[in-house]
């Protein structure tokens, strides 16, 4: 999935900030909270779908290595595994494993937007004392 390296190249195009020009910067922080905040509530929405996938892929596996289901060639499990063993089978099951892993990318992407934003939202003060700093510099 591309999709967290086009975040990291969106937010390094986003970051840069232009000390020429704070006036536009600091009202660009509305803009690219937008931005984010869309890219947030978009992945949050996945990640949410992708767990309930994984629960649904879970009640599957369990109910095929437990015996009470058949698989779509309408084989049983071979092997009889006690109650205390089934999680073993489940954990290391590689559709689980999978899904398990889909969460975890979108979790990462999430996180990854949480800190992208709460940049944004400490942009204001960055810009005030670069405003600040210019003023040490060229004093009026």
């Amino acid at each position: 999935m591309a999709l967290l390296e086009e975040l990291q190249e969106s937010w390094s195009k986003d970051s840069i900030f232009n000390e020429a020009d704070l006036g536009n910067e600091s009202l660009q922080i509305a803009s690219l909270h937008q931005k984010y905040h869309i890219y947030y509530n978009k992945y949050k929405l996945i990640l949410e779908d992708e767990k309930c996938k994984l629960k649904r892929c879970y009640r599957e596996k369990w109910l095929w290595y437990s015996g009470k289901k058949t698989d779509e060639n309408n084989q049983v499990f071979d092997l009889k595994v006690l109650k205390g063993d089934l999680s073993t089978f489940l954990d290391s099951d590689e559709d689980i494993q999978k899904q398990g892993l889909r969460v975890t990318y979108f979790e990462t992407c999430i996180n990854y937007i949480e800190n992208i934003l709460k940049m944004i939202n400490n942009r204001g003060f960055q810009v005030k004392n670069a405003i600040d700093a210019k003023r040490f510099e060229f004093p009026i």
